[in-house]
């Protein structure tokens, strides 16, 4: 995930701009608008903090959600608990009928579920999930795409590793929380960690109250598996020690991705590369996770690369707000309604307006004219092919997109490699699924892989612009927060398992 750092909750707002889409206003016709695209409906660990005075609980239908109570103080407590409510009133109606009329309650809350995502209330998946297995949402299968890979069920036990979450208050540690217990990954011991600021809060995971602790040097004393991600120079400060201390890291940042020896890895790819890493060796090490974008792209790709070898590359990306973190979503937010509102917008993040405009990814443009984003995309893919001869060129640009990212990827084969074997091939690899419906024009979208672990791939096609069948052009969405970032991880820490 790029360029996130952790976001003390009382100045972002938390998660509350992702389960929560602004109230709609009426234009002067009268009728109602809507001021941001919905999110898809939430999955079971939906993540709906808002600001509070710090305490965490779980909402009671969900295992694995963390909600922040909201104060009176908060000027968007009042919203929120009405959508809480409207969304209460809905789980009793859906409840309410009987066993006997449950197509007819499912027609009904499939209408309903309708209406609330235009009023701006979230649904959780919670309602609905199971129930839609075979189901086609815009071309995917929703037993496919909403569907997670479980483990025996065990959570905490005794027999489990040791688990510390470093920078536990930012977005991806949040959703490590999320993704740790939807797969059920077992732990002894679980010890979470984040700043100063953030020591003493409390959060309620898994039926559990934790303390958020100070991270220190003496942090990791006794610490299996530590996941990282509070960036960077967190990383560099505290990695190499927890890994002295025995500790293996799982770093989300870029502190490590290009140091000799440390692996670079997606599951899916490349877990032969970090085979030498074990739990039972009781010897600490550094695994880096690559950037979000990378793993997105090398999800579509790999299963085509090792089918006709690719030799040429072209990655657009066009990236999410979510992969500069909370405050970068917080402040699309609110530019929206500002500029829907006829307002200046609020300029902190990108220091240039991001509602309604898109831009050249915001990293630095290093010396050759690329930014660095895009670098990573070239390096990385390079390292986790272990191919420094693949031919790699990208363009990273920001759009106004909530959470998840899209790309198009343009293939060059050394061996020929039609649209309908490929189609085949993608269809059949693992984390992918393939949403190519030309008839009804239906590909993949941002939206609807949001909170998705699936890689979405579509708009397979011959690149008409060579010869013979050596090219191919498809488009790809993942969300990062999820497999460009903690479900990565967390797949890592079960290879070591």
């Amino acid at each position: 995930m790029d360029d996130v750092r952790e976001i003390p909750r009382e100045d972002s707002g938390a998660w509350a701009y992702i389960t929560r889409q602004s109230d709609g206003v009426s234009d002067r016709s009268g009728r109602p608008r809507q001021m941001l695209p919905r999110q898809d409906l939430r999955r079971e660990a939906t993540i709906a903090s808002v600001r509070s005075s710090g305490k965490l609980i779980p909402r009671a239908s969900s295992r694995t959600s963390i909600r922040r109570v909201a104060s009176d103080r908060s000027p968007e407590s009042l919203p929120l608990a009405r959508e809480r409510r409207e969304i209460d009133l809905a789980e009793q109606q859906a409840k309410a009928s009987s066993d006997s009329c449950r197509g007819a309650r499912m027609a009904a809350l499939s209408v309903q579920m309708g209406a609330l995502a235009g009023s701006g209330v979230t649904l959780r998946s919670s309602v609905y999930g199971s129930k839609l297995s075979g189901r086609k949402i815009q071309g995917i299968s929703a037993s496919r795409i909403a569907s997670r890979p479980r483990a025996v069920r065990m959570g905490l036990t005794e027999s489990g590793p040791s688990v510390a979450v470093v920078g536990v208050t930012g977005a991806v540690g949040q959703e490590f929380l999320a993704v740790l217990s939807e797969r059920n990954f077992p732990y002894s011991k679980l010890k979470l960690l984040a700043s100063k600021r953030s020591a003493g809060k409390h959060i309620s995971f898994e039926g559990r109250d934790y303390e958020i602790e100070e991270l220190t040097k003496e942090s990791f004393e006794g610490i299996d598996i530590s996941l990282f991600s509070a960036g960077g120079s967190i990383s560099k400060e505290y990695g190499p020690l927890a890994a002295e201390m025995g500790s293996i890291v799982v770093d989300n940042s870029s502190a490590f991705r290009m140091v000799d020896g440390v692996p670079l890895i997606v599951p899916e790819v490349n877990a032969d590369a970090m085979a030498h890493i074990k739990l039972s060796n009781k010897k600490g090490a550094i695994i880096a996770n690559p950037n979000c974008s990378t793993i997105i792209c090398l999800m579509a790709a790999t299963p085509l690369h090792r089918h006709a070898k690719v030799k040429r590359m072209v990655v657009s990306t066009y990236q999410a707000a979510s992969g500069a973190g909370a405050a970068a979503m917080a402040e699309l937010e609110q530019q929206t309604r500002e500029v829907l509102d006829g307002q200046e917008p609020t300029c902190n993040i990108f220091n240039r307006q991001y509602a309604f405009n898109l831009f050249s990814h915001n990293s630095a443009v290093t010396g050759n004219g690329y930014n660095e984003e895009e670098m990573k995309l070239v390096k990385e893919t390079r390292k986790i092919w272990n191919d420094p001869e693949v031919l790699v060129t990208a363009t990273c640009i920001r759009v106004p997109v909530m959470r998840a990212h899209a790309e198009s990827i343009n293939l060059q084969f050394e061996r020929e490699l039609d649209e309908n074997t490929a189609r085949e091939i993608l269809s059949k690899a693992e984390g992918v699924v393939v949403v190519d419906d030309r008839s009804g024009n239906n590909f993949p979208t941002p939206l609807e892989v949001s909170s998705k672990d699936d890689v979405a791939v579509g708009r397979i096609r011959k690149d008409i612009s060579q010869k013979g069948n050596f090219g191919l052009d498809i488009f790809v969405c993942g969300d990062q927060i999820r497999k460009g970032a903690a479900l990565n991880a967390v797949q890592i820490a079960e290879k070591l398992l």
